[in-house]
């Protein structure tokens, strides 16, 4: 009788070590570290490079490829790791240089170099002068800046160029760079806020929604040898969570959606414009401010945004900046379409770009 007892927990124990070694099988197979996130299509390795005082920044003379559910666009830096054509354009004699400065919208993210607003405002510009006699204007554009990114990049550009002009894209609704600002992990972007929660692996990294350290080294621990334990402990945490009535972290690369912000909100990013203000007169150049909102996926734009559109407007007047608003031109030509973004990327559209280097350009002086 004892031996039929020790038979049967003998029995017992190896149908779950062949159970549990079936469904690590299974998920080796079929399923990837359920903490894991690959690098997106838009991370291009070597695109990207640390900087000692901004954090990161285009490596110089890149070429590659961004390809995306919408898009699919080539990107060139130059010998000063902004983006450029895929020709560089060669041109003689003295030209008025115009530094384009912000984000990803600058930049063109989603749209070919030469569908850029820098690019088709330079064409504007350019129009009926003798070629290589009109303004240059430099896209220096940066993707995932905050605008205090943007402010250390002017001085530096500033310095070393000494532009006629500088034009910023401003995008109120990325307001919260300032404060979380994205970093540079494992070849691609993500939010500070997120770096206590990855952990670098192979084509991208894992990531933990637990907070205390230990629960983290083991989450990461079994993400990377038992993707079954792996999936029970999440789903353990997850329990736990519900039942605490405590939320998780999910951290996320992606850029930001289309809030906007408004009143006091907004203070932080008019002080950190009001100094880019300063430093640029203080050099003695013009300051034109592109005021840049994002249409939803349905084709309206927020409430939020249109605060900030107009905060800016006054700013602008208060101080005898050049403002540049395109929400005018959206409302007008869109008829509630939303036909200056993509599908499913809230990035300006060619359209968009076009748009605004309009706009610009018919306020645009040089002296």
């Amino acid at each position: 009788m004892p031996g039929y007892k020790w038979g049967n927990a003998i029995l017992l124990v190896l149908s779950l070590a062949l159970s549990l070694v079936l469904a690590e099988t299974i998920c080796q197979l079929m399923l990837p570290p359920p903490g894991f996130v690959p690098r997106g299509t838009d991370d291009i390795p070597g695109l990207w490079v640390e900087h000692p005082t901004r954090g990161y920044t285009y490596a110089r003379q890149f070429t590659g490829t961004i390809a995306r559910e919408d898009f699919e666009i080539k990107v060139r830096t130059g010998e000063l790791g902004f983006r450029i054509g895929q020709e560089a354009k060669l041109k003689t004699g003295s030209f008025p240089l115009v530094l384009a400065i912000g984000d990803s919208f600058t930049f063109g993210w989603g749209v070919q170099y030469e569908q850029a607003w820098p690019a088709q405002l330079e064409s504007i510009l350019n129009e009926g002068r003798v070629f290589g006699s009109g303004p240059l204007v430099m896209n220096a554009g940066v993707s995932g800046y905050s605008l205090r990114q943007i402010h250390q990049l002017t001085m530096d550009l500033l310095e070393a160029l000494d532009p006629e002009v500088v034009v910023l894209g401003l995008y109120p609704a990325a307001i919260d760079r300032l404060f979380d600002p994205f970093v540079l992990f494992n070849g691609g972007l993500v939010k500070s806020s997120a770096l206590p929660h990855l952990k670098a692996f192979k084509d991208g990294y894992l990531v933990s929604p637990m907070y205390r350290r230990w629960m983290k080294v083991v989450d990461f621990w079994l993400d990377e040898h038992w993707l079954f334990g792996s999936y029970i402990w999440k789903e353990l945490y997850k329990v736990r969570a519900r039942t605490s009535g405590s939320v998780g972290l999910l951290p996320a690369a992606a850029m930001e959606k289309n809030g906007g912000a408004g009143g006091d909100e907004m203070r932080p990013l008019m002080d950190e414009l009001e100094s880019i203000s300063a430093s640029v007169h203080a050099k003695h150049k013009r300051l034109m401010i592109l005021s840049i909102v994002g249409q939803s996926q349905d084709g309206t734009i927020s409430r939020s945004q249109r605060q900030s559109n107009d905060r800016l407007i006054v700013w602008c007047g208060e101080t005898g900046a050049t403002c540049v608003e395109v929400l005018s031109a959206f409302d007008d030509r869109s008829d509630g379409a939303p036909v200056f973004r993509f599908k499913n990327d809230l990035h300006w559209s060619p359209l968009a770009h076009a748009v605004a280097a309009k706009e610009i350009a018919k306020r645009f002086v040089l002296d």
